[in-house]
This record gives C-alpha cells, structure tokens and sequence, in this order.
C-alpha cells in the first residue's frame, strides 16, 4: 500500500544489444549507423508510450532508452510489466513482418529490458528542474537518485533479448498476479556490486519473454516454482531486515506492516497472528495454531483448485471463466466452513494465497455437487 507521504514510480529500460558491434558493422560496410538509432528514439518510445497515459521517457542515455510510469497502486504493476513486454515483442519482431526491407540482422536495433521502481521522497529522491524554452514556455524534466535507482542499474545488465531482468519487488508483484506468475523465472542470488556494502546476495529474478524458445537460452535452470521463487525473495527481505538495510529498497508488505513480520515456527511463517500474542503462548498452544492452519489449508485444498488448472482462459474477454460459481476467496470460504479463531483463519488463507500465488480460486468439480 502507498502512503500518502510516498509516490511510486516503476522505471524502465530498454537497452540496445551489441550496440557497438552493430556500429562496427556499419562502419566497415561504410554506411552510417546513426538512422538506426534514430529510428530507434523516436519509433520506441511511440510504442511504449502509448500503452498508458502515465508512461513518460526519463531520458536517453547513450544506446539507451528509459522510462518512467508514475502508478498509485502497486497492485496494478504487472499491468506495466506485460505492456513492456508487448512493446518489446512489437519492436524486435519488425523486421520479421519488412523481410524485404531488413536484409541484415545488424539493421535492427533489437532490445533488452528491465523493470524496477523508485519510492519517493522516503528511499529515493526525485529531481525535478524547469527548463525554459522561451519567456512563455516551458518544461519539467524529472530525474531519480538514491539506492533502488542504482540497484536497478546494476539487475539490468543481467537482462537479454529473451529476458527482461527484474527488481524483487517487480517479481514479488508478479508472482502475485495469475497471468504473469507462470513466466516469472529465478537464477540465483548474488552480490550487487556497491550495494547493501555486499554483506547480502540480491535476487535475479526475470521475466521469460518466450518460454518456447530453446531451453539453452533460459536463464534459470532450476525451474523453480512460484512458491520457491517467492521464499528466495522472502529469504532475501529477511536478511536486509536482519542487517538494518530496510530504507534501502521498497520491502513492500514488511515495511509499512511492522505486525507481519514473518515469524518462523517450524515449517510455517505466521505472519497475521499479532507477535506479542505469539510470545506469550506454549509450545502446545503454538502446535495447536499449526494444527488448525494445516487442517483448514488440507480441506481448502481438497475442495478448491488454482483456476489455472481447470478454467478456459480467453485474454480478449478478461481471463478466466469459472464453471463452477468462482472466483472464490480463500478466506471468506474459511470463515463460512471453520470456527477456529478469526486470526487462524485469516493466517491460512494468507499461506495459501502466499504458497500457490492465487487470490481468485475455482471450486473442484464433483460429480456428487450436482446430487
């Protein structure tokens, strides 16, 4: 949730590949490489810009193109990381549809990406200067400084042709919407070079532009799942919590919830149940917590499904269609079928959502319901 103190901005960065091999090219066939990228300047930003009113240009900064998108709801992130992805696939598929105009891969300007966000005014800081063009006109040019800028810098080199590189909290947000999750890909953790004074491993995490494409070109070859994709970012919040790097990066849900810290109790993270109420109960009243959040999660289970696996899915109409009454909300279900404490229930419905990445679930078909 956004603060009324704080404006969020996602950024953008649309990168040319081998930028300096293609002048290299054009320079030993003696033909000028400047058209292409001016075709690049003023054709991209075309593209990209026009997805949404609020996606702005931040600057071009040598073969580089970056953007900005002011958003007042997080929620609505994965609707800018799908736009980026589309412009991406628009521009680098262009000469596929002028074969007879582009003969030569080097007469393309083909694009990589990244995303990540700045938090303004409590992380990051934004400049904004009036530049006058006459004694009537003139413009505002905006410009970002602080920690997550300069981390998303650095998780953008990781970025190729078939991958856009994204900041953990992109890729926390992702993994929270249906449509994008499935594409949501994890290569490893390591050292950001000048950031958190490398005492932590930062996340890679990426979009998959093309899951079909061949499988030596996929970034990650653990192909882990959505949930293990988000305890790595969970692990990673933890420790920029336990070293004191918490106004370093966004931590989205840990910042501005100081009672949901995650609390480890044995294979689960009660994160609803208020801390001080956990601390001052016994380990058999704790046993009996999990007892009752693992029994509600295993009947939730048994009656309710991802409606990935049993919803046809259309995208022009707006996603799924659910056949058997859905979309179903985990914890009001809860609450219709369990008398357990209002914070059980509320602690189970957040593990399933947090565990499978679904918000909207579909009920299991039986062949008794109709009975």
């Amino acid at each position: 949730m956004i603060t009324k103190n704080e404006e969020y901005y996602l950024l953008f960065s649309a990168d040319v590949i081998d930028s300096t091999k293609k002048k290299a090219m054009h320079i030993n066939q003696k033909t000028s490489w400047l058209p292409l990228f001016k075709d690049l300047y003023k054709q991209f930003p075309l593209i990209f810009c026009k997805k949404a009113s609020n996606i702005k240009v931040w600057k071009f900064v040598g073969d580089e193109i970056l953007f900005f998108a002011k958003i007042d709801d997080m929620e609505t992130t994965p609707e800018y990381v799908k736009y980026f992805k589309e412009s991406l696939i628009e521009w680098n598929s262009i000469p596929n549809k002028k074969k007879k105009t582009y003969k030569k891969i080097h007469d393309h300007a083909y694009l990589k990406g990244a995303i990540w966000s700045a938090t303004v005014p409590d992380i990051d800081k934004a400049l904004k200067t009036v530049i006058d063009i006459d004694k009537y006109n003139s413009v505002i040019r905006i410009d970002f400084l602080g920690s997550q800028i300069d981390i998303g810098f650095r998780i953008a080199k990781n970025s190729s042709l078939n991958h856009i590189a994204l900041s953990v909290d992109i890729a926390q947000l992702c993994l929270r919407n249906q449509n994008i999750k499935k594409d949501i890909y994890y290569l490893e953790s390591k050292e950001l070079k000048g950031a958190f004074e490398d005492k932590i491993k930062y996340p890679q995490t990426f979009l998959m532009i093309d899951k079909n494409s061949n499988p030596s070109d996929r970034k990650n070859n653990n192909n882990m799942d959505g949930y293990n994709i988000q305890k790595e970012i969970d692990d990673f919040y933890q420790k920029v919590i336990d070293e004191g790097y918490q106004n370093t990066i966004n931590i989205l849900f840990y910042q501005n919830k100081p009672k949901q810290t995650p609390f480890k109790f044995g294979a689960q993270y009660l994160t609803n149940i208020n801390i001080q109420q956990i601390n001052t109960k016994s380990d058999e009243e704790l046993e009996e917590i999990e007892n009752h959040i693992s029994e509600m999660k295993e009947w939730f289970l048994e009656n309710y499904v991802d409606p990935a696996e049993s919803c046809p899915f259309d995208s022009r109409e707006g996603g799924y269609f659910y056949m058997n009454g859905g979309p179903y909300n985990a914890e009001e279900e809860l609450y219709k079928n369990f008398d357990y404490p209002e914070e059980e229930r509320k602690e189970a419905a957040e593990q399933l959502e947090n565990e499978y990445s679904v918000y909207d679930w579909d009920k299991r078909f039986s062949p008794y319901d109709n009975n």
